[in-house]
């Protein structure tokens, strides 16, 4: 998949050289919220081995840019600055997909079941954000009335949204953070030491070493204690046990 994750608002947004931090969320910014979630959500993507995109600059030409980079979806994540409560997903009146709909509803049902809020649907609309691609979506995770809510659960309501999107796109859903789950420890490479013969002494020996492991970056002989090193050797390369 390639993801186009747009966090709402933010610097150039509405005007040229003005920062726009959205809604005021109890003290928090929509801006914020949002970017946090979307560089999150850019990071699992990627875990999982999908490419996602970010556009930034003013939120009318964001779809547009999204579109000539040939994104498959287009995901714009917004909190609603309004009264009231629940989450709510948008689609373009006229010309959303399957796909963009059926993601709407089930984004909104499943964030909605975390926080334990009221689910608000899908519903169309004709912004700007919802006009280029036609697999785009724009989401309000919350109102001011949930946020404390949501800052309870925002991992959760995290994997909610990436199953979603990982559902309308026919892969398989995670159980976990992709993110959070730690990479499996890798076997410590170990390395021969070739040579020519010197007569340098065992501290010079193994100052040389070392300085030629620090230039490669890793440990040039993981064993190097039970290894058998001659005083005499010296003119080292290297190639793998």
């Amino acid at each position: 998949m390639y993801i186009a994750l747009d966090a709402g608002h933010g610097q150039d947004s509405a005007t040229p050289g003005v920062y726009d931090p959205g809604a005021n969320m109890q003290g928090y910014q929509e801006y914020k919220l949002a970017k946090e979630l979307v560089g999150n959500l850019a990071t699992d993507l990627a875990a999982l081995g999908h490419r996602t995109y970010l556009p930034t600059g003013p939120y009318k030409s964001r779809d547009d840019k999204a579109k000539a980079a040939g994104v498959d979806f287009y995901l714009s994540v917004h909190f609603n600055g309004g009264p009231g409560s629940g989450t709510e997903a948008f689609v373009n009146t006229s010309s959303s997909t399957p796909v963009a709909r059926a993601f709407a509803e089930d984004v909104s049902a499943r964030m909605a079941k975390t926080m334990g809020i009221k689910d608000r649907g899908m519903k169309y609309a004709n912004w700007a954000v919802l006009s280029a691609n036609r697999n785009d979506a724009l989401i309000e995770v919350c109102f001011p009335a949930d946020v404390q809510k949501y800052l309870a659960k925002k991992e959760a309501v995290e994997l909610a949204i990436l199953n979603a999107l990982l559902k309308a796109h026919g892969q398989r859903e995670v159980a976990s953070l992709p993110r959070k789950v730690p990479a499996a420890p890798s076997a410590p490479r170990q390395y021969k030491v070739m040579a020519c013969s010197t007569d340098m002494a065992d501290a010079e020996f193994d100052r040389a070493l070392d300085a030629l492991c620090k230039k490669h970056g890793k440990a040039l002989f993981e064993t190097k204690e039970a290894a058998v090193l001659p005083t005499w050797h010296r003119g080292w390369y290297r190639r793998p046990l």
